[in-house]
C-alpha cells in the first residue's frame, strides 16, 4: 500500500473517529459536486415519499424507499436537523412529514390512513367501488378481519360508504373523501409556499416546474445539480405509495 493511500485511509479513519459516521458523511457530501441536502439520491427518495405519504413511520418510510432502517433513521436525522422534516409521536409511534404538508384538519385523517390496512383499502375502494369485503381482502392482501377492523377507521372518518347488496357488503368512496382530497388540493399554494421557506431556510435554491389543481413539480438542487419532486393531493392513491 503507498503512504498516499495509507495517509487517505487514516484520514478517513480519524474522522469517523472525532465525529462519528455521520458527521464524516455529512463533511463529505458537502463538500460533493452539486452538494445539497437532496442530491443524496436515497435522502431525495425519502424526502418524495414523505411528500406522497405524510405520517409514515420508520419502518413504512424504510420499505417505501427500499432502505435498511438505520439507513432511513440516519437520513431522517439530516433532514430534521435542517428543519425539512418533522416528526409527531401518535398512539403507535413517532410519524414523520415534509415540514409544511399537515395542519391540524388533515392530521387525524393522514393518522388514520396509516393505521393497519386502511390506505390499501382506500386505495383499493377508490379504484373499483362496489368490491365486497372478501374481494378487497384478496386485493389488499389480508383477512376479512384486516379489513373489517379498517373500516372502522375509514367510517369514523367518512372516507367509505358500505351498502348491502343481498348476503353482500360492497363499499364505495363516501363524500368526506372527495372533501378531504379537494381540501389538500386547495390547499396546495399553501403546502408548496410553506416547504419552499423550510427549504430555503436549509440553504436550497428552489423553483417551480410545472403547476395545476391537480399537481405541482418543484425543483430543489445548487451548483448545477437539480432534483425534481411533486406534490399531489391524490398521490396516496398511487400503486406505487400502498406500503
Amino acid at each position: 500500500m503507498s503512504s498516499a493511500a495509507g495517509r487517505r485511509r487514516l484520514g478517513a479513519a480519524l474522522q469517523q473517529a472525532v465525529g462519528g459516521r455521520a458527521a464524516f458523511d455529512l463533511e463529505r457530501e458537502a463538500g460533493a459536486p452539486g452538494s445539497g441536502l437532496l442530491a443524496n439520491p436515497s435522502r431525495a427518495r425519502l424526502f418524495q415519499v414523505l411528500l406522497d405519504r405524510p405520517m409514515l413511520h420508520l419502518a413504512g418510510a424504510s420499505r417505501a424507499c427500499r432502505l435498511a432502517p438505520p439507513s432511513t433513521r440516519w437520513h431522517l436525522k439530516v433532514l430534521k436537523g435542517a428543519g425539512l422534516v418533522q416528526s409527531v409521536r401518535s398512539a403507535r409511534g413517532v410519524r414523520y412529514f415534509v415540514t409544511g404538508t399537515v395542519d391540524a384538519g388533515t392530521r387525524d385523517v393522514l393518522l388514520a390512513l396509516h393505521r393497519g390496512r386502511s390506505l390499501p383499502l382506500l386505495a383499493s375502494v377508490a379504484a373499483a367501488p362496489g368490491r365486497t369485503v372478501r374481494e378487497l381482502a384478496d386485493d389488499v392482501g389480508c383477512s376479512s378481519q384486516a379489513v373489517l377492523r379498517a373500516f372502522r377507521d375509514l367510517h369514523a372518518h367518512h372516507l367509505i360508504e358500505t351498502l348491502r347488496d343481498g348476503k353482500f357488503v360492497r363499499s364505495y368512496p363516501a363524500e368526506g373523501l372527495g372533501r378531504f382530497v379537494s381540501k389538500r388540493a386547495s390547499g396546495l399554494p399553501g403546502q408548496y409556499s410553506r416547504v419552499e421557506a423550510a427549504l430555503s431556510q436549509a440553504g436550497e435554491s428552489v423553483s417551480v416546474s410545472r403547476r395545476s389543481r391537480g399537481e405541482l413539480v418543484f425543483q430543489v438542487g445548487r451548483r448545477g445539480a437539480r432534483r425534481e419532486f411533486r406534490l399531489r393531493p391524490d398521490a396516496f392513491f398511487a400503486p406505487g405509495t400502498r406500503p
